[in-house]
């Protein structure tokens, strides 16, 4: 039986293997201990792990299924919140030296918006250069109605007003918005702003999501050719953008990848991306086909000049990946750029029986397990291969 990340009444039900099982972070330390009896019956007790006067101690809660799960969190709630208060749960005395903790309504906290910014800055360091993830969470992030609110006082329900309109609308955006906004609860917690987790009660009280996994939409491998040369030849779409979709859909790349592709990354015919832009956080070369170069080329002709960024913005900077859809819709195209460039090619190495191990290189997907820790090769020289093939089967 899978173990699920905290405890559920079905999990709890079906145990059958002697041990004690945690309710996760944020259970208050509570757990389910199954024993084996004298005469072969399974036992199921609760039980906490506590810090009591210094020492750690176990209190017992009872056994289920006479006390069910969320009485049993609600009572490891309560000892918690006495221990803090130096009151021993169990005899409900004081506890000897015990250093009462201050009342958290008593603190002074930052405000919801003020921890937003100290979680963004402590994120930042590791997200890759050149990447949309900071302007996603201030976007998430932004004209909360709890904003102003202090981190400390913000509670499930000012998150779930905020959350459940949009959770069967927009699933996916709303299940980004949830995580971004729990990493801020999760700051202020280590930070020492807050002593229990609000998302557990939202996700609680929200409805599952029955929508299916939407997937980039990808362009059919017979209909691949005729919309490469709807890009070489539609010329109501900006040049450079179809330019750079072109050498996006050559490479099997990412689009922003591409976007934030530079002159100096050009070494011959090898195309390297630093390991900041790569999802997989390990540089990537890219085996250039003749008509990748070709691409290269027309693009040196309409900037001018082979440095700095070689498909730039219509005013500097990187290409905007609504332009690329735009780019796409104005040549016929129904299809996304990642579809595309990646979907549609991992297709193609399907049907014309290219190595698995050649194809997922091509992609830049990570090995993992045994097989990743001694697969090291890139297979360039393989690559070179398939690059040239892509290529003429797209003309």
């Amino acid at each position: 039986m899978k173990r699920p990340y905290r405890l559920t009444t079905a999990f709890i039900r079906g145990l059958r293997a002697p041990g004690c099982y945690g309710d996760g972070r944020g259970g208050s330390g509570l757990q389910i201990r199954v024993h084996r009896t004298a005469g072969g019956d399974v036992s199921k007790s609760w039980r906490q792990k506590l810090k009591i006067g210094g020492k750690a101690t176990t209190v017992g809660l009872g056994s289920w299924p006479f006390v069910t799960l969320a009485d049993a969190r609600k009572l490891a709630a309560t000892n918690r919140l006495k221990v803090l208060a130096g009151v021993d749960p169990r005899t409900e005395a004081a506890i000897p030296d015990q250093p009462v903790a201050v009342p958290f309504e008593s603190r002074t906290s930052p405000s919801f918006d003020a921890a937003a910014q100290e979680t963004l800055a402590m994120h930042r360091e590791g997200w890759k250069e050149g990447s949309s993830t900071e302007a996603r969470w201030r976007r998430s992030l932004a004209g909360l109605p709890f904003g102003r609110k202090l981190i400390s006082e913000v509670e499930s329900a000012d998150v779930l007003a905020v959350i459940q309109p949009k959770w069967t609308r927009t699933p996916a955006a709303a299940k980004a918005q949830l995580d971004i906004i729990r990493a801020v609860f999760k700051w202020s917690i280590g930070a020492g702003h807050r002593d229990t987790d609000p998302i557990v009660r939202v996700q609680a009280a929200l409805p599952r999501q029955n929508g299916r996994r939407k997937h980039h939409k990808a362009v059919p491998v017979a209909e691949a050719p005729a919309a490469m040369a709807a890009l070489r030849t539609v010329a109501r779409s900006r040049l450079l953008t179809r330019l750079a979709l072109q050498f996006q859909v050559l490479t099997a790349t990412r689009g922003g990848e591409v976007a934030a592709a530079r002159w100096n990354e050009i070494d011959g015919d090898v195309w390297v991306v630093p390991p900041s832009r790569m999802k997989s956080k390990r540089e990537h070369r890219v085996p250039l086909s003749a008509a990748a170069l070709a691409v290269l080329d027309a693009a040196a002709r309409e900037t001018g000049e082979r440095s700095g960024l070689i498909f730039p913005a219509p005013k500097g900077g990187e290409l905007h990946h609504t332009a690329r859809g735009r780019c796409l819709k104005d040549c016929g195209i129904a299809a996304t750029s990642h579809g595309f460039a990646r979907s549609t090619f991992r297709d193609w190495c399907a049907e014309t029986g290219v190595a698995r191990e050649v194809a997922e290189a091509c992609l830049a997907h990570v090995v993992g397990g045994v097989e990743g820790a001694y697969f090291r090769s890139d297979l360039l020289e393989r690559r070179r291969d398939v690059s040239e093939a892509w290529a003429r089967y797209l003309a």
